[in-house]
């Protein structure tokens, strides 16, 4: 059913050659970080700091506070009851052990280029000078653009693998094609090949059968505790008759702080607070999972402090903080502004970020698909590839930071490549292919009132 769904499928070749265009075009840019709380403002004045209190007063509120109790059916503590023999952890073993396997790997740093006769100029200038200071002058790349980190064979272009794994320490590889370009790659360091042996994983492996055998434990005891708590037991009640830890809490916030600012050890897993100021009073909660899904809780909400107006002088000092750090992201944006029309006049970004101070880093080519989001925040990256090469666009990135980038470059080098077009005409039709399955199976069950089994479904997939 499956391939008679996707063998039906025709992308007309205009489509496929616009989505291609819009989801395979490549772009890098530069970009400057202004950071707004190292931005100068003078002193506040007091007329300005009851102004922000006024305007904003409804947010100065003291924190709520509640109490409660929790019936924690912790793993760890039925793993503590449990034991493990030999035959257990060598069969976890014998199951791992492919996975266990490190493989060679090559920490690299790479010049790469589009042009043979620049990449070709680049080598024989590396051949005195320093590679990161070469890749700097010749390439324009900065040390985060040259610096790969390690690499195992299958992560690197099936062109250069093989000369890149046959360098010796601090060996620079002559210029090698591939479909990205031209590569020109040093060897800082290598790991050989390594396998964790039995007794080297052996203790890691019982703590871990021991955890899923705590785990166990818990979820049998999960009936028990639910027609408990049916019948109308108490918590008290509970954790008498299952053995079960109940822990409790008097007016804690949702930090799991007392209102002296003392901490409530017992009281700091992120799902049970969220669950406590998330439900009723008096009313029990759901059974929900603990951090790391090491056991369940349930709680129940005894008291509730609601959070109180602040006055300005309660609230003074979250007041001015706020305030300064307003006025502070407002200054930075302005330059960040001014930096943008200069850049227009300018036509010079390094000029720009020289006169202004700031440190200029580069993102390698990146597609709409595959955005390079740990730098770069995805409405600035929409921005970028709505723009015109040399355009400057600017976007806030967290709390307190604002990004300038330039686009340097557009590539439409995968848009171009008839084997990437089709990879991805591929991938296209496998989504249509399970938006069409979910369709079916939907007609399907309002037409017959029949159940599907979507694992099924799934699995043809």
């Amino acid at each position: 059913m499956v391939e008679t769904i996707r063998s039906s499928l025709i992308i007309p070749k205009v489509i496929e050659n616009k989505l291609g265009e819009y989801n395979l075009q490549e772009r890098a840019v530069d970009y400057v970080i202004i950071d707004s709380q190292k931005e100068k403002i003078g002193k506040i004045k007091e007329e300005d700091i009851r102004k922000h209190y006024e305007d904003n007063k409804k947010t100065f509120l003291s924190s709520e506070y509640r109490s409660a109790q929790t019936l924690l059916l912790d793993a760890k503590k039925y793993a503590k009851k449990s034991t493990v023999t030999e035959d257990e952890i060598q069969l976890l073993y014998d199951e791992r052990k492919e996975s266990l396997i490190e493989p060679e790997q090559r920490y690299l740093k790479q010049i790469l280029v589009q042009d043979k006769k620049k990449a070709n100029s680049i080598y024989d200038n590396l051949k005195e000078g320093n590679f990161t200071k070469v890749a700097k002058t010749n390439a324009n790349l900065t040390e985060a653009d040259i610096d790969l980190g390690w690499n195992t064979r299958n992560e690197l272009p099936d062109e250069i693998v093989d000369a890149v794994f046959k360098l010796k320490k601090n060996e620079i590889s002559r210029p090698i094609e591939s479909t990205f370009g031209w590569h020109i790659v040093k060897l800082i360091e290598k790991k050989e090949r390594k396998e964790v042996t039995y007794d080297e994983i052996k203790n890691n492996f019982k703590s871990e059968i021991l955890l899923d055998k705590g785990k166990e434990a818990v979820f049998d005891l999960q009936d028990e505790l639910e027609d408990l708590l049916s019948s109308g037991s108490t918590f008290e009640e509970i954790s008498q008759t299952l053995d079960v830890t109940l822990i409790k809490a008097e007016t804690i916030d949702r930090s799991g702080y007392y209102e002296n600012g003392k901490i409530n050890s017992e009281f700091q897993d992120e799902r049970i607070l969220r669950t406590i100021f998330n439900q009723s009073l008096n009313e029990e909660g759901n059974i929900i999972n603990i951090d790391k899904d090491e056991g369940l809780a349930i709680s129940i909400v005894t008291k509730v402090v609601e959070p109180k107006q602040l006055t300005l002088e309660e609230s003074l000092e979250k007041v001015k903080s706020e305030l300064s750090n307003k006025l502070k992201k407002e200054k930075a944006m302005k330059r960040a502004v001014d930096i943008q029309q200069a850049i227009k006049t300018d036509k010079d970004f390094r000029n720009m970020a020289k006169k202004n101070n700031l440190e200029i880093k580069g993102v390698k080519p990146f597609t709409r698909i595959l955005p390079d989001s740990s730098d770069l925040p995805i409405p600035l990256i929409s921005k970028i590839f709505e723009s015109k090469l040399n355009d400057v666009n600017i976007e806030k990135r967290g709390p307190h930071e604002i990004i300038i980038a330039q686009t340097v470059e557009i590539i439409d080098s995968l848009v171009k490549d008839k084997k990437e077009l089709d990879d991805f005409s591929s991938r296209v039709k496998d989504d249509i292919t399970i938006d069409l399955l979910a369709q079916f199976s939907e007609a399907l069950r309002k037409k017959y009132k029949i159940t599907i089994n979507d694992d099924v479904i799934d699995q043809l997939n």
